[in-house]
């Protein structure tokens, strides 16, 4: 009897190894319609459907693991991660897979003293922007600017990459650098080397000056911390006499529900509508409400400063106060993210990160692609955001108003000599 050759024997396998393959996903095709039929004794046609689905997901599957050329990329982890981030991909853009290895990361980053570059990112005209960058931050010494896109980070394309996990490539262990590709508006993409570095900058700057009487606040972000550090900043600033407040939440990102609705519970009255969370199986809108007297901050005057980069828990803040006329608002339309996400943990590790529910102001608008559209629409260039946002966050404490040559904020501005003609308690 002739032995069969080495590739025959490899051919033999491969036909068995597949032939068994076919036979596990009938047999599991049979389980599982028989444990539909046992659930449901009269299937219903969405359920059919359902199953039909899965039928050409696993169709394909086994399509592309047996003939697709790099059969590294065709195994059936990958696949499985792929087919994942596709169906999220499809939902929105504020949804997200995360896959077991990028877990951990996330873990490590959450349980460890990892630092970044000094700077924000976000989203806008689907490319990944800097919002902001702090003064002397590793960022700024390397000439990177708020309105700079990001293209790449050590080389890595990030198309196509969630805004989390483009993020988590930013940090690292202190002291280590990065390679990225970044490219102001109309010029060349040019690639800068940028160390992680500890933040020095708190969530709340203020109180800032603008004469005697006017203060400036500006959140950063809605953290955790921001509501104490918030009201110390307006106590201060009413200590030493202020009668009326700006707030400045352009380039803010957003934060923590619960630090928003505590921040704008102080200029309303207890019991005010904040915002509204409809989620899909809720049978009505779940109002939060001003969870403090507002009483003593509701008299003051008050002018909000928003731009595209204005986001989320920020555009939930200025949207509340704007629906309740408490504050005016200055700037351009902010960003539009009117939705909530959140996170379901895989058996593998991984988690899902999907929107659940939308947000809507005290007026029942939601922000969602849309945004909160200012009283007083002002354009700016993004040379001139970098700018001012520099040259005031390095002021010791005094904003010249008018008349600073270096200080060309025509939002602030407007915001400034608007609240001036209003007319304050003595």
């Amino acid at each position: 009897m002739v032995e069969p050759s080495v590739v025959e024997q490899k051919y033999i396998f491969s036909r068995r190894f597949f032939g068994l393959t076919w036979i596990f996903l009938a047999v599991l095709n049979l389980f599982y319609g028989a444990y539909i039929f046992s659930q449901q004794p009269k299937a219903s046609r969405n359920t059919y459907k359902n199953y039909q689905a899965y039928q050409r997901m696993i169709s394909a599957s086994n399509t592309i693991h047996r003939f697709y050329i790099d059969s590294t990329l065709a195994t059936p982890d990958h696949l499985a991660d792929n087919a994942i981030h596709g169906m999220v991909n499809g939902l929105d853009i504020f949804s997200y897979y995360s896959s077991p290895e990028m877990e951990r990361y996330q873990r490590r980053i959450d349980e460890s003293n990892i630092c970044g570059i000094g700077a924000s990112l976000g989203v806008a005209q689907n490319r990944f922007v800097f919002m902001f960058v702090e003064p002397n931050s590793s960022a700024e010494l390397v000439g990177i600017r708020e309105g700079d896109v990001l293209l790449d980070v050590n080389g890595f394309s990030l198309s196509g990459m969630e805004l989390s996990r483009c993020r988590e490539l930013l940090v690292g262990d202190k002291g280590t650098y990065l390679t990225l590709t970044v490219q102001t508006p109309a010029q060349t993409p040019r690639k800068v080397d940028v160390q992680r570095v500890a933040s020095m900058m708190e969530d709340i700057d203020g109180p800032r000056w603008l004469d005697p009487q006017t203060m400036l606040i500006r959140i950063r972000e809605f953290s955790a911390e921001a509501p104490t550090l918030f009201l110390r900043a307006l106590q201060e600033g009413m200590h030493k006499g202020a009668k009326r407040l700006i707030v400045d939440v352009r380039g803010c990102p957003g934060g923590e529900l619960g630090a928003a609705v505590e921040i704008t519970s102080l200029f309303l009255a207890a019991g005010e509508r904040i915002v509204a969370l409809e989620e899909r199986h809720a049978p009505t809108r779940q109002w939060y409400t001003s969870t403090a007297d507002g009483q003593k901050f509701l008299k003051m005057p008050m002018a909000i400063l928003i731009d595209p980069y204005t986001a989320s828990c920020a555009e939930l803040f200025s949207g509340a106060l704007r629906d309740h006329q408490r504050a005016q608002i200055f700037g351009e339309p902010s960003y539009g993210k009117g939705v909530a996400q959140k996170t379901f943990l895989l058996d593998d590790g991984g988690a899902l990160h999907i929107t659940t529910a939308k947000y809507f102001t005290p007026r029942g608008y939601n922000v969602n692609y849309r945004g909160v559209e200012p009283n007083y629409y002002i354009p700016v260039k993004s040379s001139d955001r970098h700018r001012v946002v520099q040259h005031y966050l390095r002021s010791p404490g005094e904003i010249k108003i008018p008349g600073d040559p270096m200080l060309s904020d025509d939002v602030l501005q407007s915001a400034y000599h608007a609240l001036k003609n209003v007319s304050v308690l003595p």
